[in-house]
Parts: C-alpha cells; structure tokens; sequence
C-alpha cells in the first residue's frame, strides 16, 4: 500500500511496505519499522489511514517529527514527502499496485469461445 525508503542511517537504501495500519515507527521491538538510530525514541511515530483523508502520520509526544523540513506532530502525507525522525530521514511513497493474474479469466475466455465454436458447427451440421 505505502513504501517509506530510508534515505539516511544504518538501513540507508531499504525500502519497507506497509500494508495494515496504524504502522509504527521507532527503536522499540514492537514497531512495525525498527530503526536504531540517534534521536528515534521507542515509539516515534504512528503512519495511520484515515479513509476519506489520506495518510497521517502522527508523532509521539515530545517526539521530534519535520514532514518536508517543516516541523509536524501530526500531518496528512502527500507522495514524496520527505520525513524526518531523529538522524533518520525517509521518503513517503505509495507502492505500485500488484496486478493479479489473469489465467483464470483468461482459461475461462477461450473455453467459452471453444464452446460457441462447436455449438456453430453442430447448428451447421443439422441444418445440413
């Protein structure tokens, strides 16, 4: 659903997916992204989706946040925001969809057309 590629860090260069929200971010084992950085406290923050809105992200209390170089505590993301949680910055993306296959609707297509095709050549037959 929404990817957050980490930009600085440790983990510069990864690419984390979130797909259930709300998300967590922060040092603590129990957040859904775990980064050990300088500044990032156990829970920093929670990306949470709110239908009809959009993203947020929320920061904990006292918890330093800044969305595109602007300080934030609680923020509707756009794609390619820029977040920045301690020393560690990361870039907001929506993922690309997944497409589903289509051998199924596909397989049932041509049975379809294989089927008409004979009920043609039996109507010709009869007929003949």
């Amino acid at each position: 659903m929404v990817q957050l590629e980490i930009l600085s860090g440790k983990t510069a260069g990864s690419v984390r997916s979130a797909r259930r929200f709300p998300f967590t971010i922060g040092r603590g084992s129990k957040c859904h992204l775990q980064l050990e950085e300088d500044g990032v406290w156990d829970k920093h923050a929670t990306l949470k989706l709110r239908r009809g809105e959009g993203f947020i992200i929320e920061a904990e209390q006292n918890a330093l946040l800044s969305v595109n170089n602007e300080p934030a505590t609680k923020t509707l993301l756009r794609n390619g925001d820029l977040l920045v949680m301690g020393s560690v910055s990361a870039r907001f993306w929506l993922a690309p969809p997944r497409q589903r296959g289509l051998s199924t609707r596909e397989l049932f297509v041509w049975a379809l057309v294989i089927l008409i095709t004979a009920a043609q050549l039996a109507v010709i037959y009869y007929i003949r």
